[in-house]
Order: C-alpha cells, then sequence, then structure tokens
C-alpha cells in the first residue's frame, strides 16, 4: 500500500511542535512550558556541570546502541522515527540484556532481577482463551528480539506497507482504520517494537487504556519509549495529542485506583520529558500493582543520581 500524500504533508517542513504542559493536578509535577527548542538540553538533577553533561550525552549514545538492538527494521523507521527517551542519570540494567547486579556505570544500574509478568495484559480482549491470541498481540510474554538481517525482505516490505498506511490513517485521525493495518502489520513482524509502540499510541488514541497500557509494558520491559519529536511526527498537530492527553489525565483523576492508567500517563510524561511527574505516577501504579514490577524499576532509575 502506497504512503497517503496527506501523510507526506503532516511530517514533512511543518513547525516544531510545542509539548503541552502536564496537567496541574500531579503532585510535584514540573509545570514549565517544555518548548521543542530544548529537547536534548534538560539539565540532570539540575546540576550544569560539563562533566556530567558529557556523560549523559555518552549514556544517550549508549542507549542508542541498547535501542539498535531492540528495535529492529530501524532502517524503514528513519523518515520519522526521531530518537527515544533520554538525558537520564542511570538507565535499567535489564535494558541492557545483561545480568541484573552488572553496573555500566554511569549509566546503567543494577537494583536487583526484574522478571517479566504482564498485570495489565487480558488474553479475554482477543479471544475466549489465551491459545487463541495471536503471538504478535500476546503480551503475557515479553517481545522478542529479533535480527532484522535474518528476516525476510519481501514480508518485512509487506509489514511495512500495512505499517505506512496505519500511520497515514492515523495522521487523519482515523484510529480504528489504523489499528487494524497496524495489527496487519504485526502479523507479519510480531518482533518490531517500533510498530507495537505505535499499537499503543492507536488504543490510547480511541480511549481504550487498559488494552494501551498492556502493549506498553512489554514495549518498555525492552527499553526505552518514543521522545517529544518521534511522537508528534504521527500527529496532524500537538492540539490533537494534547486533547487526547488531557481525556486521560482526567480520566487517572476519575479513576485514583486504577494502577493501569498510572503507567500509562507515567509513559506519556516520559515522552514530553517531565521526569517528576513520570516518577510520581509510576510509583502510584507500582503501589495499586504489586505486580507492576516495571513501574518501579522505571521509577527508580529515574530517580537516581548523577554519577560523582
Amino acid at each position: 500500500m502506497p504512503v497517503h500524500p496527506q501523510q507526506r504533508a503532516i511530517t514533512a517542513n511543518r513547525p516544531r511542535q510545542e509539548r503541552p504542559i502536564v496537567g496541574a493536578r500531579t503532585p510535584g509535577a514540573n509545570r514549565s512550558r517544555f518548548a521543542g527548542g530544548q529537547a536534548g538540553r534538560a539539565i540532570v538533577h539540575g546540576n550544569r556541570g560539563g562533566n556530567r553533561f558529557a556523560e549523559v550525552r555518552r549514556g544517550n549514545r549508549f542507549m542508542a546502541a541498547v535501542n539498535h538492538y531492540h528495535r529492529p527494521w530501524g532502517r524503514f523507521h528513519h523518515r520519522w522515527y526521531h530518537g527515544s527517551w533520554g538525558n537520564w542519570a542511570s538507565y535499567p540494567t535489564f535494558w541492557t540484556g545483561l545480568a541484573s547486579d552488572t553496573w555500566l556505570t554511569p549509566w546503567a544500574g543494577g537494583g536487583g532481577a526484574f522478571t517479566y509478568d504482564n498485570p495489565y495484559y487480558d488474553p479475554s480482549v482477543y479471544g475466549d482463551e489465551d491459545d487463541d491470541v495471536p503471538m504478535a498481540l500476546n503480551y503475557s510474554q515479553p517481545i522478542e528480539a529479533a535480527d532484522d538481517d535474518t528476516a525476510n525482505d519481501d514480508l518485512v516490505r509487506q509489514a511495512m506497507e500495512y505499517f505506512d498506511d496505519a500511520r497515514a490513517r492515523f495522521g487523519r485521525e482515523r484510529y480504528n482504520d489504523a489499528l487494524v493495518a497496524t495489527n496487519q502489520a504485526l502479523l507479519l513482524l510480531p518482533e518490531d517494537r517500533t510498530i507495537q509502540e505505535f499499537r499503543g499510541l492507536c488504543l490510547f488514541a480511541l480511549g481504550r487504556y487498559t488494552e494501551a497500557s498492556a502493549v506498553l509494558y512489554a514495549v518498555l520491559a525492552g527499553g526505552p519509549g518514543w521522545d517529544w519529536d518521534t511522537m508528534i511526527a504521527l500527529y496532524a498537530d500537538a492540539d490533537t495529542y494534547t486533547a487526547q492527553l488531557r481525556r486521560l489525565e482526567a480520566y487517572v483523576q476519575d479513576h485514583p485506583d486504577d494502577s493501569a492508567v498510572h503507567f500509562l500517563l507515567g509513559y506519556h510524561y516520559l515522552v514530553l520529558d517531565d521526569k517528576p511527574s513520570a516518577v510520581a505516577e509510576l510509583r502510584t501504579a507500582a503501589q495499586l500493582e504489586p505486580r507492576d514490577t516495571l513501574s518501579a524499576k522505571l521509577a527508580d532509575a529515574l530517580s537516581q543520581q548523577p554519577p560523582e
């Protein structure tokens, strides 16, 4: 399927989109406006030391290598994919695939073992029995890492045609159609974590928050999520995303005991690079749902002090 011309119009030659302000209801939120021009210049724990900045930059390059491993077929996504979360003082060790107490100073801290157990996955959404769920949509197990050099090129190209069509439909706010096309792409290429993350975005846009959380739990178990420039490249404008974020914030306020939506909101606050607000939501998710060890690990990593 060819890319719809409007998709190219959405992502090409448009002004940089400003990030929305995190909702005022969040305790401890950083309420400063995140202008797009500030991307990549966040101060870690308020320290302006040049050595600290150098370490963070090297850490970001290190995470780019981790993402390369966990997100195969990146050459097909380069037109719109701009990068992932960065500027963390420490990253979870399990993203590296190393032993739980291995230290890669200063970028990856230990902190104990992480055992994958997705508390937000409900197989009844897809069928009566777990066996009825296609592997691509079965988030009871982590998303397997894949080698893009071993995949059948024709199969990959067919999957990317579906995905191009899905992004075009998403940009026109046809979210159900985008989800259908995304599912078709994943049935061919279930290991593509980038397409999986996009599936979570479709579900978020549709207001299917628990399903979105199940997908993103599996995605984030293997590496960081998208940054703002990547996220907004999928929307026609920032106002559309902001309206969807406000709906999620309102839902969280009305359902304070729903751990899944706290996890989902924490993810989106990390997209906006508002780490204090993200930590608050992730800690709440972990407290409400003891099986959600991922939220606890991410909050711990975000709360690490930078190396001396």
